[in-house]
């Protein structure tokens, strides 16, 4: 599943790229510009959800301020499991893809990372490094959100 996102919900976005999500973010005057090859558009505002209708894509209207409600109600509504999660493959700032990173990306990281860490990740697009840090606990959250089933979604889809 491809997310097109709304600029205020950056955070919910950023998550979502942590699981895995091809999640493109824009602000409202760019949805027509955004919407190629995406499959959901997630905003707050009924205004721009009329806007993603008119041009064929597939709107879910966000009422949560709360981004661990916020991604609950999205797992919810698209009915995604364990199987549609890969964490660690997408750069959570940028979306570009993450790739084993070299040995001599380690001195790019604080000392105490480089000795501890079994594996770092790179973006190969903005080159922003990874390790299991604390995004691990949140993972570890969403992972137990996207292992449970059949709560009803607290959002609403116009």
């Amino acid at each position: 599943m491809r997310f097109l996102v709304e600029d205020p919900l950056t955070k919910l976005a950023r998550k979502l790229r942590l699981m895995g999500f091809d999640t493109e973010i824009c602000s409202r005057n760019d949805i027509r510009k955004s919407i190629e090859n995406r499959d959901v558009f997630l905003t707050k505002s009924k205004k721009a959800m009329e806007i993603a209708s008119k041009f064929g894509i597939r709107p879910y209207l966000i009422k949560s301020e709360n981004w661990r409600s916020q991604l609950k109600s999205v797992i919810q509504r698209f009915q995604i499991d364990l199987d549609d999660v890969h964490f660690l493959c997408r750069c959570s700032k940028c979306n570009g893809l993450l790739e084993e990173a070299s040995p001599g990306d380690a001195a790019m990281v604080p000392e105490y990372v480089a000795l501890t860490a079994e594996k770092l990740y790179k973006c190969n697009r903005c080159g922003q490094l990874y390790w299991n840090g604390s995004h691990v606990e949140h993972m570890k959250w969403m992972n137990g959100i996207v292992g449970k089933s059949g709560d009803n979604a607290e959002e609403n889809k116009l």
